[in-house]
């Protein structure tokens, strides 16, 4: 999986999402049921919440909690590929992704091929070419 195209990222940041689902599940879910009893931290008298084998890691990222609260969690979802490429994002209160960052665009748009231009897509006699389909040759 190649982090460098939209579409990656994109899927991780779906990985995300059903991590925050998860999260918000243990908010809502009372002491007794040993859930967070209204926070992510035991600081209501629940359970702290821990990420589960089966959401800590897939075949796109490796995913961690750098920070827990009582009503934000902040997450760091790491490429598999390549560790220096990361996606990091919260999640507040009420189970929603917030403050997420990704790689730069900069950097996303340097590992795409450059636009070609193809005289076949010119008018007759006008000699204005324009710009072909872009195409994305990275694996």
């Amino acid at each position: 999986m190649n982090w460098h195209r939209s579409s990656s990222i994109q899927l991780v940041i779906s990985d995300l999402n059903e991590i925050a689902a998860d999260v918000y599940r243990h908010r809502i879910r009372p002491a007794f049921r040993k859930g967070g009893n209204g926070a992510f931290d035991a600081s209501q008298g629940g359970a702290k919440y821990v990420l589960p084998a089966r959401l800590s890691f897939n075949i796109r990222a490796t995913f961690e909690i750098t920070d827990l609260s009582a009503d934000r969690v902040s997450l760091k979802a790491i490429s598999r590929e390549d560790s220096s490429c990361c996606v990091t994002a919260s999640i507040d209160a009420r189970g929603r992704l917030a403050d997420i960052a990704v790689p730069e665009k900069s950097s996303l748009l340097a590992q795409r091929s450059e636009i070609k231009k193809d005289v076949s897509h010119s008018a007759a006699g006008s000699g204005k070419t324009h710009p072909a389909i872009f195409f994305d040759d990275t694996p």
